[in-house]
């Protein structure tokens, strides 16, 4: 299956899949995607499987979102990254924006799913109702009222909301639930130091930045973390600018999946050096996660100057 995936999206990549349209006895025909497992019905993006969404969701995340991009392109699909004209923040990821509709809607196999991250919850219809206007209207509008529609929270994942069989089980059973009989720490850090810019202007700050986060989607999760150098006037403290070298710098990351939680996934040293943000994701994918525990830091390569470590902690116990 993994194969497939990656064979399924080189070869979209190569395809494109440019808006086309025809007409039809006066009505306007949008031409299909050239995945076959991923449709638009009812505005949204549809998956014919949830594995094949596991797989997709886990690959290459500029191949994924160069997919996500072809498909923004069709007339009957509006994204929320689209929507929102999209710029990363602490509530809604890239890829996550690509995935959900301007309702913040997806189908996955047995279930509609509206994606509320800003109060961590997650609403489903069975998705027989995908075409039904009052019953898509009820979840649009969280509505709990109608029998139809149930309410989950974020940190359940895909496989536990949607009752379907784990194609990536393992040994040692599922994660615990957060906060159930472990310490639950930070699930964000963000630290910076103060240093130099070089760029020859006395009424410049500037920063070095580490942040980690675990993010939870219910159907996504993700550990990002990011660093930059940045700058502000003095007297435009909203500026920023990017003006060095730095590096980012991942000690180690080791992190238990859900429905496999025998296995110990450990993540060596990793850098990542540029100008502007550098970013490192080890994990992606639709099941949720325990026992993390994460450390790194942003560093300055002309002047070997460093933020100070950021340690990320979720369910984790010795």
């Amino acid at each position: 299956m993994r194969k497939y995936i990656l064979a399924v999206l080189a070869t979209a990549i190569l395809a494109g899949c440019k808006k086309e349209e025809t007409t039809e006895n006066g009505v306007m025909q949008t031409k299909s995607m050239p995945i076959k497992e991923i449709s638009i019905v009812n505005g949204m993006l549809s998956f014919s499987k949830a594995e094949f969404y596991d797989n997709f969701v886990s690959g290459d995340e500029k191949e994924v979102l160069a997919i996500l991009r072809q498909y923004e392109e069709n007339s009957s699909y509006l994204s929320l990254a689209e929507q929102r004209e999209w710029a990363e923040d602490t509530v809604y990821t890239e890829l996550i924006s690509g995935l959900l509709n301007h309702a913040h809607m997806i189908h996955i196999e047995n279930k509609v799913y509206r994606i509320n991250a800003a109060t961590g919850r997650v609403y489903t219809l069975p998705a027989e109702y995908i075409n039904d206007v009052t019953a898509i209207t009820a979840l649009k509008n969280e509505d709990l009222g109608n029998e139809l529609i149930s309410v989950h929270s974020v940190e359940e994942d895909l496989w536990e909301i949607s009752g379907l069989p784990q194609p990536k089980s393992g040994p040692g059973g599922g994660c615990p639930n957060a906060g159930s009989n472990i310490r639950v720490a930070d699930k964000s850090t963000n630290y910076q130091t103060w240093t130099g810019c070089n760029v020859g202007n006395s009424n410049l700050a500037a920063w070095l930045q580490a942040e980690m986060r675990y993010r939870r989607y219910g159907i996504y999760f993700e550990l990002g973390m990011w660093s930059s150098e940045r700058y502000a006037t003095l007297y435009s403290p909203g500026y920023s600018f990017t003006c060095n070298t730095v590096r980012l710098e991942s000690d180690f990351c080791k992190f238990k999946r859900n429905n496999n939680q025998g296995t110990v996934y450990n993540v060596g040293f990793h850098t990542n050096s540029g100008t502007g943000e550098r970013k490192f994701k080890p994990y992606k994918g639709s099941n949720r996660l325990c026992w993390i525990y994460w450390k790194g830091r942003t560093r300055k390569v002309s002047t070997n100057q460093v933020s100070p470590t950021v340690t990320l902690l979720f369910n984790y116990t010795e």
